[in-house]
This record gives C-alpha cells, structure tokens and sequence, in this order.
C-alpha cells in the first residue's frame, strides 16, 4: 500500500487562489480580474505540489468570487473553459488528485430559506464542477 500525502487549500509559499472582492466591489471587471489572477494561483501550486511530490490537493471552493451569487454575471463556465482544460490536464499529466468541498457557510440545513436556497446554488456551482 503507498500513501499519497496531501493538505487542503493553503500553500504559505504561493498567491491564493482564492482571492476575493467585497460585494459592493464585485464589477464584472474586478471579477474576470480575480479569476484570473485566483487561477494562475492555482496552477502555481498544482506545478509547486508536482515539484514537491504532493499528489493530493483539495481545491477551495472560491477560485470563483461569488459563482453562485447573482451578482456574478460572468458566464465564466464558457469563458474559461479552455484554461480549466488547461489546469486538468496539468493534473493528469502530474497523477494528481484533487477534491472540493462546499465552504463553511454552505448551509442546507438552514431554517431560513435564503441561507437555504444559497447554499443549493453554491452546491450546484461545485457539482457542475469547474473541471479542476
């Protein structure tokens, strides 16, 4: 049996890829700006993890500021599609594993509905997945 070491999300080392924008702020260009910027991030570490022999790597649920909130008007899935190929490949190509998980305020269970009907759309963002 071989282990495969990991670590979620922060490398100290690197840029975050999960800058963000407060929502007053968030303009289609300040956006497009961070997704950029939050996934050049990402292939930093995902080259980093390669040259370092980490071959798990959970992913943030934010390399997107605000995905799933209307305020997000970018039909970034379409836009983006040929850099996620990229980043997937990039893992391929490594024998990496990465994974996601909905953030800590992703609540399904919450008794008030638009706690509850937000945390449905963040769910649906990371089920139709970022191909990451």
């Amino acid at each position: 049996m071989s282990l495969r070491l990991g670590y979620a999300c922060v490398n100290t080392r690197l840029p975050s890829p999960a800058r963000t924008v407060r929502l007053a702020s968030a303009t289609r260009e300040r956006l497009r700006e961070l997704i950029a910027a939050n996934l050049d991030a990402l292939e930093a570490i995902l080259r980093w993890n390669a040259g370092h022999g980490i071959e798990v790597f959970r992913l943030t649920s934010n390399p997107i500021p605000f995905g799933s909130h209307p305020v997000n008007t970018l039909a970034w899935r379409d836009e983006l599609a040929e850099r996620f190929d990229e980043l997937a490949r990039l893992l391929a190509a490594t024998g990496a594993r990465a994974s996601t998980h909905p953030g800590q305020y992703t609540v399904l269970s919450s008794a008030a509905p638009a706690v509850a009907a937000a945390a449905v759309a963040e769910l649906e963002v990371l089920a139709r997945g970022v191909r990451v």
